[in-house]
């Protein structure tokens, strides 16, 4: 029970940190949507824009408790895979597009140059 009680705090958190984050964008809000989920990997789609503190928000609110977990973001719906389940999964083409890569075991944000 303690555990349910520190994950909904926990949770809780981070949607109001992200809202925060959110409501300091004069165009509006952040979104971000999980596209696809497995037990080691979450396709991440997020505005374009959204940002480091955005993303690691949302993407450590995607891992949850899960601590192998990785989270490639994309800010273009249609250049993110349609269906993966892990890394090695995502092909050179949908790697290329996404804009950032969250590493959940060490709590790290990588920033992906994108090349359009």
């Amino acid at each position: 029970m303690a555990s349910n009680a520190r994950r909904a705090t926990c949770g809780a958190a981070a949607v109001c940190a992200l809202l925060a984050l959110g409501g300091a964008r004069a165009e509006g809000p952040a979104i971000c949507a999980v596209k696809v989920r497995s037990s080691q990997l979450v396709v991440l789609i997020c505005t374009p824009g959204a940002g480091d503190q955005v993303w690691r928000v949302r993407s450590q609110a995607a891992c949850a408790e899960q601590n192998r977990c990785n989270v490639w973001i994309w800010d273009q719906q249609a250049k993110a895979p349609h269906s993966v389940l892990n890394d090695a999964d995502i092909s050179p083409f949908h790697a290329d597009a996404a804009v950032a890569l969250w590493i959940n075991e060490s709590q790290t944000l990588i920033k992906l140059q994108v090349r359009r």
